[in-house]
């Protein structure tokens, strides 16, 4: 299964759309800041997508986390901004359930990916600024950042 995680939109829904067309994902993660730029994307109606509230999200009552389960790998998602993910990732290994194999968070609008404590972290960075991420769960885990 191939998955796009993507975060801080801030009001341009352009960087779906475009990240979308060149990846045909059959799921978006969407961690946050940009709900809005989210529902003014047509998606294929095949694309899963799982979405939670960012710290700009003000109006929203999507959850500010949540589990999901893709390809048989748990992925928790979160903006970040509940865990102070600009200080380090002490708070996600405190917050994210022992079945998420793949942490995803944004807030930061920095990309990275690590794997420590036998998981994956993932920021996609801001997609605002082009960065996202693709998680290929099959035949084995994959990932890697990418730039529209």
């Amino acid at each position: 299964m191939k998955i796009c995680v993507c975060s801080d939109t801030h009001g341009d829904s352009s960087g779906i759309a475009e990240m979308a067309a060149k990846e045909r994902p059959e799921a978006i993660l969407f961690l946050g800041d940009g709900l809005r730029d989210l529902e003014r994307v047509t998606l294929p109606p095949a694309t899963a997508v799982f979405a939670v509230r960012g710290n700009c999200d003000f109006a929203s009552s999507a959850p500010e986390e949540r589990l999901a389960t893709l390809g048989g790998v748990g992925f928790y998602l979160t903006h970040g901004h509940l865990q102070d993910v600009k200080q380090g990732l002490a708070g996600l290994r405190r917050a994210a359930p022992p079945e998420a194999a793949v942490v995803c968070y944004g807030h930061t609008h920095r990309a990275d990916v690590r794997a420590e404590d036998g998981r994956i972290y993932l920021c996609p960075g801001s997609l605002w600024r082009g960065s996202y991420a693709v998680v290929e769960t099959a035949p084995q885990l994959r990932y890697g950042m990418r730039m529209l």
